[in-house]
């Protein structure tokens, strides 16, 4: 069975012998010089030279809320630029927060306006923009360059979900004026789920130093984590709760792998097999549901069912060997499935993915 999934994604052999290791002393020296060359490695995969890094136990969704609940003070005005069901995740995470919170809805199909943005944050006097890089829903790629001057011009702080945009995608924290990057395990860094990485420029971690007020949470509070950090970082030992060791272990190896490939050579082969897999399926006559290849990412394709297709071509393509997740945009869902094309993806996979979709569309086309 093929799984081109958006997450988990297949993992090394090497990644999965750390997680099966005994779980590590939290205050072990052999696990503190580990956990500082997991922050060292995740410095060169997020593209920040200085700032701190977080390696804290949770999930994606917990981690947009530690941003939120962090970094926007309580009933202040926020902005969230979203490009399908993760940046309205992030709306209705703020909103529950009580945050003034203006939803700026981008067209799954494309082209992105960023001028709206712009506008809207001016207009209102918006501080803290939110905004996904990639949304796995969607397949969209942000400009993060465009909207950090967008953030700049206007004393804004910028924070950004990069899950599905680590270890196949550029990735420059420093050049694009991203204050706070988040990232996760479970996608293109090929590591089990339960772990969250978060950088913080030293903007932004000085804003949680001399923060006046406090969330109305604790333990989505990133605040009490910078101490602690601080000492990781230096292969010290430091506390607020236990560290998860066996995935601290898999996150080590996984980041080994990354920097031995280079991000570059890392991101310009997810760039090959996204255009050999897009070559491929405009070949198949299948509808891409982002128009312009300019916005679609390295690592996620939606894609439209062909006429006559519902999701019942998904348990099709099953019975064939290959496993495809469902469509999850608020508005293209039903009409959508997707391609999980990232990580330790190999151009076999892409031809093979293709070979069973052109056999699945000639048996259900009589049908159709």
């Amino acid at each position: 069975m093929l799984r081109m999934t958006i997450g988990p994604t297949r993992i090394a052999p090497s990644v999965l012998a750390k997680t099966a290791l005994h779980p590590p002393a939290i205050n072990d020296p052999d696990f503190l010089k580990t956990f500082a060359e997991c922050t060292r490695d995740l410095r060169v995969v997020h593209g920040i030279e200085k700032g701190l890094m977080h390696i804290i136990p949770a999930t994606g969704t917990m981690g947009m809320e530690i941003l939120a609940a962090s970094f926007a003070p309580p009933r202040s005005r926020v902005a969230v630029f979203s490009t399908g069901m993760w940046g309205d995740r992030w709306t209705e995470s703020c909103r529950r927060m009580g945050l003034d919170t203006h939803r700026i809805s981008v067209n799954a199909r494309g082209p992105i306006d960023y001028g709206i943005l712009a506008e809207t944050v001016a207009k209102h006097g918006i501080k803290t923009i939110f905004c996904t890089q990639v949304d796995s829903s969607s397949g969209l790629i942000l400009d993060l360059y465009e909207i950090g001057r967008i953030a700049k011009k206007n004393g804004a702080m910028l924070l950004v979900d990069g899950i599905c945009g680590a270890g196949c995608e550029k990735m420059d924290q420093d050049g694009w004026g991203v204050d706070v990057l988040l990232t996760s395990t479970p996608k293109a860094v090929g590591v089990p789920c339960g772990l969250i990485m978060i950088s913080t420029s030293d903007r932004a971690t000085e804003f949680l130093k001399t923060r006046a007020w406090d969330p109305w949470t604790f333990s989505l509070d990133l605040k009490p984590w910078v101490p602690v950090m601080e000492a990781h970082n230096k292969g010290e030992f430091g506390y607020v709760q236990s560290p998860a060791g066996n995935l601290v272990n898999a996150l080590h190896e996984g980041l080994r792998l990354i920097v031995t490939e280079g991000v570059g050579p890392r991101t310009a082969r997810h760039e090959r097999l996204r255009a050999e897999l897009h070559q491929g399926l405009e070949r198949l006559g299948l509808e891409i549901l982002v128009k312009d290849p300019q916005y679609r990412s390295n690592g996620v394709t939606v894609i439209l069912y062909p006429q006559g297709r519902d999701p019942s071509f998904i348990g099709a393509l099953l019975k064939n060997g290959l496993m495809l997740p469902g469509g999850t945009h608020p508005e293209y869902g039903a009409k959508t499935f997707r391609i999980g094309h990232f990580g330790n993806v190999t151009p076999e996979d892409i031809s093979t993915t293709l070979s069973v979709l052109e056999k699945t569309l000639k048996e259900t086309a009589q049908s159709a």
